[in-house]
């Protein structure tokens, strides 16, 4: 359909198959100059280009951590344990509350008290031992951290291996930050 100007504006059927024309005069001035949107010859502007690519970047962002197997399984133990170091921490510091880790190197497990209050415990097979300042490197037994809101935990490392490989977690507490170390070949 195209509409024609003029003060009264007419709409103007194209010719049906049967070759005759049908006009339908539109009533009232104020229809006689429509602005037809998807006609629009503009384009987009490149505010709108930059948010449909930020969208797109952030979908294909998030389906990529989601569905993506990279890394060994040394990287996603030792990656785990640090976001579990990571988490006891800030809740530490939010809620002024210390919190506790406990290793079981004979059973290879953590276990921790988490936000909700619920007791967890993981299972972590390539787990070999951890290392504190006051206590030397730790591979068998138990052994309990402290996560202190007033600073006083000390700064450790967790070890793991697997296949010749080493990785490990180290944690300080003054720079609240926690940091994969590894792989690296073990010598031997």
């Amino acid at each position: 359909m195209l509409i024609s100007g003029g003060s009264t504006g007419r709409l103007v059927e194209p010719e049906s198959s049967r070759g005759t024309g049908a006009v339908f005069p539109l009533r009232g001035a104020s229809f006689s100059c429509l602005p037809i949107p998807f006609m629009s010859e503009d384009g987009f502007t490149l505010l709108e280009l930059m948010a449909v690519i930020l969208i797109m970047a952030l979908v294909s962002g998030l389906a990529l951590a989601t569905f993506s197997t990279t890394g060994s399984s040394l990287e996603r133990q030792a990656s785990s344990l640090a976001t579990v170091i990571r988490t006891l921490d800030d809740i530490s510091a939010a809620r002024r509350e210390t919190m506790e880790l406990k290793f079981d190197f004979k059973e290879r497990t953590v276990s921790w008290k988490g936000p909700d209050g619920k007791d967890n415990t993981r299972e972590f097979d390539m787990l070999t031992g951890a290392e504190a300042p006051s206590l030397g490197l730790v591979t068998e037994g138990q052994l309990t951290v402290m996560f202190d809101p007033s600073y006083t935990t000390e700064s450790m490392l967790v070890h793991f291996e697997s296949d010749g490989e080493r990785m490990s977690v180290k944690y300080n507490p003054l720079g609240r930050r926690t940091k994969l170390l590894g792989p690296e070949r073990k010598d031997g």
